[in-house]
């Protein structure tokens, strides 16, 4: 069976040990993919927590993907048959490794625990890992936009608002494919 999406398939011939990441043979960081760590259907996690309120509209059919590599977090929205991608976008960008998600019983709120970044081929001291918690609004005037265009989705610790998660805006498809 043929994947419906990858992020990161290169050609055959394609050299994995980039002399850019040389120093002390940290092959891996210069590796064409995002890394993705888990994927969590958002509709299924909400069924199985038995959760309330409507949650966010129009993503009963979505994967939320947490990445190792390039220190985001994914909307993958399917088609309701779940066989294709309808689209993609990043909801959360920041310097961290991103390795699980939970939804809140509400499901507008959640949760990852990402691990320190690893952005070079230099070795370096990373402060611990923190919990980072979203909250997601589904109108875009309480976000303060101006001519009805949320402004970007970004990252906040502990229990800050994320302005704007919604609605969504596909990623350009450079360097994900």
């Amino acid at each position: 069976m043929r994947p419906i999406h990858t992020f990161g398939t290169v050609n055959s011939d394609f050299d994995f040990q980039d002399p850019n990441c040389a120093q002390g043979e940290m092959w891996s960081v210069c590796w064409p993919t995002i890394a993705p760590s888990s994927f969590e259907h958002y509709g299924a996690s909400r069924a199985a927590a038995n959760a309330t309120g409507t949650g966010l509209p129009g993503w009963e059919n979505s994967l939320v993907m947490t990445t190792l590599k390039d220190g985001a977090v994914y909307r993958v929205d399917l088609t309701p048959n779940g066989q294709e991608i309808a689209g993609i976008t990043k909801i959360i960008v920041e310097e961290n490794r991103f390795r699980d998600t939970e939804f809140s019983a509400d499901g507008t709120s959640s949760s990852s625990r990402p691990t320190p970044p690893v952005r070079s081929a230099t070795r370096r001291e990373h402060p611990p890992p923190t919990r980072w918690r979203t909250r997601a609004r589904s109108s875009s005037t309480a976000c303060g936009t101006e001519e009805g265009r949320p402004p970007p989705p970004r990252a906040v610790r502990r229990s800050s608002p994320l302005a704007c998660a919604l609605p969504s805006r596909p990623v350009p498809a450079e360097g994900i494919d």
